[in-house]
């Protein structure tokens, strides 16, 4: 799955974020809802999403395997890792509602060669920007960083789109079960 170099590019042709955002914003509403809301809640609740973030950046690095120098095992299913990949990008979402983002176009942050410790990289900076503090102009270099590592893992922008899309659906309907 990461052998093959520059196989395709992110196209901002296509990614197009308001609907997203909306999805997203709809579903924290009725998350929301559920709570009582008070400033102090609403602070920690955010340091959830957070950690939350941070969490299915290690699943989706776990599932990918690329981490694991010592281990001949293969990575797990394209359609595994990109389900990760969806989890994450629903954090990173609401982080990016929570920061009055409402619309995004992807610019191409990076365009070197495709390569593995890319893919590293890239996980380890994400894992490290302050979240907490984060200003709006730094939270969109960080979601372009996720896209970026989206396109490492070779995923299409459509991919994307729809397993974030399949993803919210069951995220909506676990909150009409009461997940």
């Amino acid at each position: 799955m990461f052998q093959n170099k520059n196989v395709y590019r992110l196209s901002d042709e296509n990614m197009v974020f308001r609907p997203l955002f909306f999805l997203q914003e709809k579903l924290d509403r009725k998350i929301n809802a559920r709570v009582v809301q008070d400033e102090e809640i609403a602070k920690e609740n955010y340091l959830k999403k957070v950690v939350g973030f941070r969490v299915e950046m290690g699943e989706l690095l776990n599932a990918t395997r690329l981490h694991k120098y010592w281990s001949s095992g293969l990575p797990e299913s394209k359609e595994r890792i990109l389900d990760e990949y969806a989890d994450g990008l629903h954090f990173l979402l609401s982080i990016g509602g929570e920061k009055k983002v409402g619309d995004f176009t992807y610019q191409g942050l990076y365009d070197g060669e495709i390569q593995p410790q890319d893919i590293m990289w890239l996980c380890d900076k994400l894992m490290t920007i302050p979240w907490m503090e984060i200003r709006k102009e730094d939270y969109l270099l960080g979601l372009e960083m996720y896209l970026k590592l989206g396109e490492l893992l070779l995923f299409t922008w459509e991919e994307i789109r729809q397993a974030y899309v399949t993803k919210n659906i069951e995220n909506q309907e676990r909150q009409n079960t009461g997940y």
